[in-house]
């Protein structure tokens, strides 16, 4: 498992900037964060309950305990009797009138960190599954891209730093290397649609 302090060590050896600890520190946690967004991952995606204290066709609750890290939400799915109903339609906000003057049913918008759903039915529980943005704090940084694809963030990283310290011949010459690693992520992680 790739850790900060081991990111840093090999950003420094390609830098040969141990005075920039902080810099590098930071442009890790950004490689981190841009290699993840290259693509909606599955490695990325997590599920989890959320049961309201009464079922209600139509109403609002928050993500945020169980998705801190939240990225995007993929699927809202009412559940009942312990089964998997289809999934609401996400919609904007702005778009939740029907043709004839009606509220939708059967959606789900976002608003920060709450859904607000309208349902044909009441429902007590939903499954959300949502994509989660990896954890780049100091204490507790994981990501799978930085166990499995370690270039990826470490050249980005080097670029980054690079250039915020005037080096941009040697940034710029990262960058093969650094789109070579992004390659590889993508064509390993993502289904391609056959054509």
């Amino acid at each position: 498992m790739a850790t900060l302090d081991e990111l840093e060590q090999s950003v420094i050896k390609i830098t040969k900037r141990p005075d920039q600890s902080a810099r590098i520190r930071k442009a890790i946690k950004t490689a981190t964060l841009k290699a993840h967004r290259k693509g909606f991952f599955a490695r990325d995606l997590d599920r989890d309950l959320v049961v309201l204290s009464q079922a209600a066709n139509s109403g609002v609750f928050d993500i945020s305990t169980q998705f801190p890290l939240l990225r995007k939400i993929l699927a809202v799915n009412p559940v009942t009797d312990g089964k998997l109903q289809n999934p609401l339609t996400a919609v904007d906000a702005d778009n939740l009138i029907g043709h004839f003057g009606t509220p939708k049913a059967d959606i789900y918008y976002q608003s920060g960190e709450e859904i607000n759903f309208h349902t044909s039915y009441a429902y007590q529980s939903f499954v959300v599954v949502a994509y989660n943005n990896p954890n780049v704090s100091d204490s507790a940084y994981s990501s799978w891209i930085a166990n499995n694809y370690e270039d990826c963030i470490v050249f980005e990283a080097s670029r980054q730093v690079l250039a915020s310290i005037g080096k941009e011949a040697e940034a710029n010459s990262l960058e093969k290397n650094r789109n070579d690693s992004y390659a590889e992520l993508i064509r390993d992680n993502l289904e391609q649609e056959d054509h």
